[in-house]
């Protein structure tokens, strides 16, 4: 436990304030509770870990990664990949798409838009392209925009207390 917090202490910047992918990750860890997946996901098998992708540069730090794998989501260990090519997706709970993935977003997008994966990013007009969740930051804070057509058409549904603290896009 001290580790933990130890681990949680290193990752705030100099003025004390948690650094922007602690407090992404953060997020990461809590949406879940938010969330439903479809039937025809592997959320709700408890023999399975929750499975967390990052596909692309990692833009987290060690300790935040480790972080998230030690806590638990759904009643379910975390698993953390990072992976580099689409075809890597496949049993992914949750994908954060790195802005280093870009060129590669249509065809993730393509890939995902009919499977119960939650797609996440923080890169400026990733929304709007169709991926469920995207970060952002306004006066220094981490807000979040919900494209939550997209996501029910991934047979995911977002609990309207997260929707309420959300800006809401539409796929362009």
């Amino acid at each position: 436990m001290q580790l933990m917090w130890f681990l949680i202490l290193l990752s705030f910047n100099v003025d004390g304030q948690p650094s922007e992918y602690t407090m992404k990750a953060t997020f990461i860890g809590k949406f879940p509770q938010f969330i439903e997946w479809g039937a025809r996901s592997d959320v709700n098998d408890v023999s399975k870990p929750f499975v967390i992708s990052i596909i692309g540069n990692n833009p987290f730090k060690n300790d935040v990664v480790e972080l998230l794998k030690r806590q638990k989501i759904k009643n379910k260990k975390v698993e953390m990949r990072f992976i580099n090519q689409i075809t890597q997706i496949e049993n992914t709970d949750i994908l954060f798409i790195s802005n280093s993935m870009r060129k590669n977003l249509s065809k993730i997008l393509e890939y995902t838009q009919n499977k119960p994966i939650l797609t996440i990013s923080d890169t400026s007009g990733f929304a709007e392209k169709g991926v469920h969740i995207n970060f952002y930051l306004e006066n220094d804070n981490v807000r979040f925009e919900i494209n939550e057509q997209a996501a029910r058409n991934a047979g995911i549904i977002i609990n309207y207390r997260l929707l309420a603290n959300a800006k809401i896009v539409k796929t362009e």
